[in-house]
């Protein structure tokens, strides 16, 4: 059975000014790839497969150099598209997302709902497993519509999910069915 090890990308530099989408990796990020590497070395990855965000892509080229495998980009597996949305001081943002994960058919702030972003990250995973039909893949992807996709296939809280993802962290997901294997929060 092979293994979907679905990436959060790591720790990112916030910049108010610019999109989250074109937020590089902070230095912190990208020592943090490195041990990101060596949770994942015994998971014999194959492929890794990333969003076209900076922070994602940033992620998936020193996890591609680490294993030295090939990359690919998926470009419908980025964030919850929020670009134009402003930049929110954190503890309005945590009452935002709280409202976007449990009024998922709600308009919460961006331009797509929970359910439209969980709809078109799942055609983006789909597209992937067509193209890469065998094999362990990295999918190197972003929290809010990693944890739309974990409680969409287990049942689990979104918002609780969410919560305890650090940057980086990951989920192994058996392939097929979509079967959690495994949740590391925290590398």
């Amino acid at each position: 059975m092979r293994k979907l090890i679905f990436v959060r990308h790591s720790q990112s530099k916030p910049q108010p000014d610019t999109p989250p989408s074109q937020w590089p990796l902070s230095d912190e990020g990208r020592q943090r790839c490195q041990s990101l590497a060596v949770a994942l070395q015994d998971h014999q990855p194959d492929t890794v497969i990333t969003s076209n965000e900076v922070k994602a892509q940033q992620t998936a080229e020193a996890l591609a150099t680490a294993f030295a495998i090939p990359i690919d980009y998926e470009t419908l597996l980025h964030e919850h598209e929020r670009t134009d949305a402003p930049f929110l001081p954190d503890e309005q943002f945590l009452d935002t997302i709280h409202t976007f994960f449990n009024q998922p058919e709600r308009l919460v702030f961006g331009n797509e709902t929970a359910a439209q972003a969980l709809q078109r990250f799942q055609r983006g995973i789909n597209n992937v497993l067509k193209r890469y039909p065998e094999g362990n893949l990295i999918i190197v992807t972003h929290g809010t519509v990693l944890s739309l996709f974990v409680a969409h296939h287990t049942g689990q809280d979104p918002f609780t999910f969410w919560q305890q993802l650090d940057q980086p962290a990951f989920v192994i997901f058996n392939h097929p069915p979509f079967r959690l294997a495994a949740t590391v929060f925290t590398v």
